[in-house]
């Protein structure tokens, strides 16, 4: 049929491109109206004050550029799933910046009723996704069979972490944005289905068209409301095509940002010392004097060594050749 010729997941992207790139601006003014202002940290790089007042919950536009660039993808089960954890996922950021901005509280939703929600949504998905015994890929002839009751206890605390990582990295302009990217294509090379691969290009190409208003100096701020999502989106991937131990790889600059406030946290309250000098780790490259241009060119290139080291593994870890 149609929908199955290889170029397709192009047309996803460069649909959900144009859709972005065309309402980016009238969206970015509404916004504005809405007085929809991002809150900046107190605590935060003094160098970002400025930020105050650009407008939040940019995400929307990742939303809607997915949604129409997805459409070829929407008669498979898999792709629904996917797009299901990315809007339920989306939502609980939603409501985050919607309590921010708009009833003015800085905290947004409680940390520990958006961890229940996240992980009750990971379990969800994780249930829907096995059968009674789940075998776990380990690498070429080597698997797993685990019950499925443990496969989605660690599935979801992985999936949550993975959220709350994507979460953390997106602190400067056009940071997350970018370095999703390639960490994405890397599931458009090993998904083996058009259908699939319409979907994540269709989020690729939101990116690139979001990118357009959140470069240095950004327009738009994504929020909750796009990072939560996309955190979803990649953390369920894994799951969806049996890569879960290439987690730790392609996930790798996430779980650094994650790990590092996880650091610093810990060495405060025990030790009374930062580690660092200001977390997520990006900020400490600020302080440290780096150009918000220059952390996401260095870590765009770390995203994407990762990505391509998956790519060169993969054949070796699932044991078939990749096309």
């Amino acid at each position: 049929s149609i929908l199955d010729s290889p170029y397709i997941p192009f047309l996803s992207l460069l649909g959900a491109f144009a859709v972005v790139a065309v309402i980016g601006k009238p969206a970015i003014a509404l916004l504005h109206q809405l007085k929809f202002g991002q809150p900046i940290r107190e605590e935060g790089p003094r160098s970002h004050l400025s930020k105050k007042g650009t407008p939040t919950m940019g995400g929307l536009l990742i939303w809607i550029g997915t949604l129409i660039g997805a459409i070829p993808a929407l008669h498979d089960s898999d792709s629904l799933l996917l797009l299901g954890m990315f809007f339920a996922y989306g939502l609980i950021g939603l409501a985050d910046d919607l309590m921010k901005v708009v009833f003015k509280n800085p905290r947004g939703v409680p940390a520990r009723i958006r961890l229940v929600l996240q992980l009750a949504l990971a379990a969800g998905f994780l249930y829907l996704i096995t059968g009674p015994e789940q075998t776990v890929q380990i690498w070429g002839q080597l698997s797993i069979t685990v019950p499925r009751l443990l496969y989605i206890i660690v599935g979801s605390l992985l999936l949550a972490g993975t959220v709350n990582a994507v979460n953390f990295t997106d602190g400067v302009d056009g940071l997350l944005a970018t370095v999703l990217i390639p960490t994405l294509a890397f599931f458009v090379i090993i998904a083996a289905s058009v259908t699939g691969q319409s979907l994540i290009m269709a989020v690729i190409g939101s990116l690139v068209g979001y990118l357009l208003f959140n470069h240095h100096p950004a327009k738009v701020f994504m929020g909750d409301t796009g990072s939560l999502a996309l955190g979803a989106l990649v953390g369920s991937l894994f799951f969806i095509y049996g890569v879960e131990l290439l987690m730790p790889l392609i996930c790798l600059l996430y779980w650094f940002e994650l790990l590092s406030v996880i650091i610093q946290v810990t060495s405060f309250k025990t030790r009374g010392v930062r580690v660092f000098k200001m977390t997520p780790i990006h900020h400490h490259f600020e302080l440290s004097g780096w150009k918000e241009n220059k952390i996401v060119a260095v870590f765009g290139l770390f995203a994407l060594a990762t990505a391509l080291l998956g790519v060169v593994i993969y054949p070796y870890f699932t044991g078939a050749p990749l096309w």
